[in-house]
């Protein structure tokens, strides 16, 4: 009697343990059992386990460059250039919608006239070059003559006026090229003068560039699951660079510096010159990066390392990995 009593009350036991083994592991509320519970379908769960690494570095890039004073001078003055030929396209712009606005006025309406012109003057007035562009449109039609002009535009009489002239010949497009010609002159003495041009400093830059994925703002959008494909889809991320950098020392054991000075004469002994072509160093390095395919190189093994992620958390050595830029893929993803 008691061999069977104990034999019942060991199999209770034993049913006992076994419920609660299989309760942990069905809530597992430490996560340790984690890779034994996602299935294909556990999206939200994926989205965790990919949002957890943060930030993925898988690809490096390790490079030398020259720069030197007169190359960062240069990209100086191009930058420069473009900025000022953009801001100017603005004004431009502006300027002839205000144009249009005046021409669309009621002729007879001799006060909305007036406020018309004067809003296309104010319009201007946060612009940058916005003040060159308004002299040279004064230049043209003769400064205190803004009156006249109101006159000549709201007299029924003439076929043409002056304005609807500007917009149908497009002449503000002659005002664009000579505010960009003065304002260019301008740029070129600033970056021609002689205490840059006798400016001499060599640099040789050698660092580390690293690319690839930041997974912090990760939502469920960005995961797809194609369970026809057996593959996960991260939609909507791209590579990018992740960190460029140029230490002083580039290898210590070695002596081999990030940094070292080829060329420089005393004009360059200017700490500010210095920064410039240290910043220039580090553009060409990120450049040079992405010349080599750091970018590419970096989505691919991405994927692959997802890949031996997923294929440990879901026991599927099947499981694939893409990461896709473009959301409109979505439609030819299948849940």
């Amino acid at each position: 009697m008691m061999g069977k009593l104990f034999s019942f009350s060991f199999l209770l036991q034993a049913l006992a343990v076994v419920i609660a083994v299989l309760a942990f592991s069905y809530f597992d509320p430490f996560d340790l059992l984690i890779s034994n519970k996602l299935t294909l379908r556990d999206t939200p769960a994926q989205v965790q386990q990919i949002k957890s690494i943060g930030e993925l570095i898988s690809a490096e890039y390790y490079g030398e460059v020259i720069s030197s004073y007169s190359h960062t001078v240069k990209a100086n003055k191009d930058t420069a250039i473009a900025q000022m030929k953009r801001d100017v396209m603005v004004v431009h712009k502006q300027f002839y919608r205000g144009l249009l606005n005046i021409i669309n006025a009621d002729l007879s309406d001799k006060s909305d006239i007036k406020k018309r012109i004067q809003s296309l003057q104010d319009s201007l007035e946060h612009y940058s070059y916005a003040n060159a562009y308004l002299d040279v449109f004064e230049s043209n039609i003769g400064r205190g003559k803004m009156a006249q002009q109101i006159k000549n535009f709201s007299d029924d009489s003439k076929q043409t006026n002056f304005f609807q002239y500007l917009a149908i010949n497009k002449v503000s497009i002659t005002y664009y090229n000579e505010v960009f010609s003065k304002e260019l002159e301008s740029i070129n003495k600033i970056f021609n003068s002689s205490k840059i041009k006798n400016s001499q400093l060599i640099l040789v830059g050698r660092g580390k560039v690293q690319a690839g994925f930041k997974f912090d703002s990760l939502t469920t959008r960005n995961v797809k699951v194609d369970t026809a494909r057996n593959r996960i889809v991260l939609v909507g991320l791209k590579p990018q660079i992740l960190s460029c950098d140029i230490n002083p020392w580039f290898i210590p054991e070695l002596g081999l510096k990030g940094f070292e000075i080829i060329e420089f004469n005393k004009n360059a002994d200017n700490i500010d010159i210095l920064k410039q072509v240290k910043l220039n160093c580090l553009d060409s390095l990120r450049n040079s990066a992405i010349r080599s395919e750091i970018l590419i190189k970096a989505k691919i093994n991405a994927e692959q390392n997802l890949k031996n992620l997923f294929s440990l958390l879901l026991n599927n050595k099947d499981i694939e990995v893409k990461i896709l830029a473009d959301t409109s893929v979505l439609m030819s993803v299948k849940p």
